[in-house]
């Protein structure tokens, strides 16, 4: 597969000794002991749960390391995730990390790895690797040069070695004197070096050969097994299939099932409601006026183990290049109340070390997601995706919640490179209780019209909000969240609209109390001028500088300041330097506002609909233009930048998500492919 564009050119050993490394100050002192125990565990969770915080006693809420091993990696395509637990470790005792290829004479630099004083435990990733590859690893700490520890690990290879391929017949799988399709069971598993692909028909030379499972009408009285496509094996590989009206999810993955890859797949028209509910006005890709909620959390991709024994749960899953696309029936937007019904993605109490990459992920008015990609529990020392996970390249529209909600222990988690646009909220991060999570090189694009369509003035109600933060539950908070070089686009106004139609804040406390946020080289903008950052410390000090704003920085008790070394020309208001792109206004796509009157006197509506016609002509380039904000106000972060060559006026580093002089950003389902 073709390198994204975000990674980093290779860098002289000169130019790395030259650069300092950063320690932040962000902490998490005043976070309470996570063995604290909770409410008991709700009756539909497994039976050995202690609490509602988790579903067993993981060695983190025992105050012991992740890990019985003193270092232990854990691979992904791109990305290590690091858990290093030496004698005597202590917050005063900085780490340091270095990485190459196996076998190349130089070192890289990676980021310090974080402490986490309440498990005794130093964790980190090392993101942005070749697949396939062998890397040398070694760890030191700053203040005690004797203290030190290595070893090789290897990214995930992307070929997956395949045994035998089941390929399904054309068109749409019936049985005998049937309409619709029946749920396609996969329960043939492979093994490790030898996977079983399950594949549609060719289709290449006629579209209507492609293998497809077509559930049909709305039908509420079916079980909750009446999935398209139900996966009970290990080692497979779910490719190129076509499900369209699944009576509850596109494809279901249960567990034990493992290594498990969903891929290049389109599905569309899943979900259900209660048996009281009316059908749907319009099929899923018909916009509508009138919104009838379907059930919350259902999926294009679904797994859900709560009652499943923790050790026996899915493991593994890579979901990427499908397209998943307009759901049976709607969500509210918060005009009414909370956002519910379907979303692309929902992972419920389903392990770890899982990717979503690649997908293109869009509705139609009338039918939007709830969230993107998400699951639960979100307030949890689990949720999703739990740890040591990849979310990555995606291109996401149509929600009127979260785009991508990663929620819970995010552990070891990196989010990445993904372009969102048309949703209420960026990421929502509402909690980390364990940490790190890494945000970097995200773009947001327009938010207007996703949180109360129906107002009368889209100019009084909120635009929504990059990154969601904090705990509602102070047992589950604390753990370290970085943001690093993401952009928060800002469409111009369209009619009558006074203000942009992008988001109205950055970093957010809407999910509770915040602490432990470190902040670095991020392009913050809010369109009604509000506080960019709103975020305090309640279990701990965060470290958000050096980042460039249009907005106010409120970071105690809603007194606004500003950040200690922001950007030159950063602002709180319009008198701040204005944000300039390469590709002036060929980075803003067409949106027009749209009202649909079919169901006038429906109880919930889609309301005014700003609706992109046209998308952006600037072909990946979120580049900043020389005396932009932004532009060379970047400071060194190994191994999520490179250094540069700086002057007086120009650090050779940019705010934001785009690096000048780098190849395109690239977005969903043909992101990164090779191409002719």
């Amino acid at each position: 597969m073709k390198k994204s564009a975000l990674w980093l050119l290779a860098l002289s050993a000169q130019a790395l000794a030259q650069q300092p490394i950063p320690d932040f100050t962000a902490n998490n002192a005043s976070a309470p002991d996570p063995g604290t125990k909770g409410p008991p565990a709700p009756s539909y969770g497994y039976p050995g749960a202690p609490d509602i915080y988790s579903d067993a006693t993981p060695s983190f809420r025992q105050g012991k390391p992740s890990y019985e091993a003193e270092l232990t990696t854990v691979p992904t395509f791109q990305s290590i995730g690091i858990y290093w637990a030496p004698p005597g470790a202590d917050s005063d005792r900085r780490s340091r990390v270095k990485y190459r290829k196996h076998g190349e004479p130089g070192w890289k630099d990676g980021l310090p790895l974080w402490f986490d004083p309440r498990n005794k435990e130093y964790r980190g990733s090392l993101v942005m690797l070749d697949p396939g590859t062998s890397y040398d690893i070694a760890l030191s700490l700053a203040d005690q040069p004797d203290m030190t520890a290595a070893t090789t690990q290897s990214t995930w290879s992307e070929q997956f070695p395949v045994a035998r391929t089941i390929t399904l017949p054309p068109g749409v799988l019936l049985q005998p004197g049937e309409r619709v399709s029946r749920p396609y069971q996969i329960t043939e598993s492979g093994k490790p070096g030898a996977y079983v692909r399950y594949v549609s028909a060719p289709f290449d030379a006629d579209p209507a050969q492609r293998s497809t499972i077509d559930m049909g009408a709305a039908d509420a009285h079916l079980s909750a097994g009446n999935s398209c496509v139900v996966v009970n094996a290990s080692y497979v590989i779910v490719s190129k299939l076509q499900l369209k009206n699944c009576q509850r999810q596109g494809i279901a993955i249960l567990a034990p099932s493992h290594d498990v890859i969903i891929e290049d797949n389109d599905i569309s028209g899943f979900g259900s409601a209660p048996v009281t509910t009316e059908s749907p006005p319009t099929a899923g890709d018909v916009p509508t006026n009138k919104i009838v909620p379907g059930n919350y959390m259902e999926a294009g991709v679904y797994c859900e183990n709560s009652q499943s024994n923790p050790g026996q749960r899915v493991q593994r899953v890579v979901i990427q290049r499908n397209r998943i696309h307009d759901p049976r029936y709607g969500s509210i937007h918060w005009g009414y109340a909370h956002p519910n019904s379907a979303q692309a993605v929902t992972f419920s109490h389903c392990g770890d070390n899982h990717v979503i990459r690649y997908n293109t992920i869009y509705s139609t008015p009338g039918h939007y997601f709830g969230d993107g990609i998400g699951g639960g529990s979100n307030f949890s020392f689990e949720g999703f995706p739990n740890a040591d996970s990849d979310i990555h390249g995606n291109d996401i529209s149509g929600v009127f919640d979260d785009a991508i909600e990663s929620e819970g222990a995010n552990r070891n988690v990196r989010i990445w490179g993904n372009y969102l646009h048309h949703v209420f909220a960026g990421i929502a991060l509402a909690t980390v209780s364990e940490g790190p999570v890494y945000a970097f090189r995200n773009i947001l694009g327009d938010t207007a019209g996703m949180t109360d369509p129906v107002a009368a003035n889209q100019d009084a109600v909120g635009h929504g909000v990059f990154f969601k933060l904090g705990s509602r539950e102070p047992i589950v908070n604390g753990g370290r969240a970085y943001f690093f070089h993401n952009t928060n686009l800002q469409p111009p106004p369209i009619g009558n609209l006074q203000y942009p139609l992008g988001a109205a804040g950055f970093l957010t406390k809407g999910g509770g109390d915040t602490c432990n946020v470190v902040s670095r080289n991020n392009l913050m903008t809010s369109s009604l001028y509000w506080s960019v950052v709103q975020v305090y410390e309640n279990c701990g000090k965060n470290d958000i500088d050096y980042d460039a704003y249009r907005g106010g920085i409120s970071f105690v008790d809603k007194v606004s300041t500003s950040e200690l070394h922001p950007a030159p020309g950063s602002a709180r208001d319009s008198g701040a330097r204005a944000v300039v792109f390469n590709a002036g206004s060929k980075v803003w796509p067409t949106i027009e506002l749209f009202e649909y009157h079919d169901y006038p006197t429906a109880q919930y509506q889609s309301g005014k609909v700003f609706l992109t016609t046209k998308a952006p002509a600037n072909a990946g380039d979120y580049q900043l233009k020389p005396g932009s904000l932004g532009y060379g106000s970047g400071v060194y972060l190994p191994n999520f930048n490179e250094a540069a060559q700086a002057t007086p006026a120009d650090t050779g580093i940019d705010a934001g998500a785009h690096q000048r002089n780098t190849p395109p950003m690239e977005f969903g389902v043909d992101a990164y492919r090779p191409k002719p």
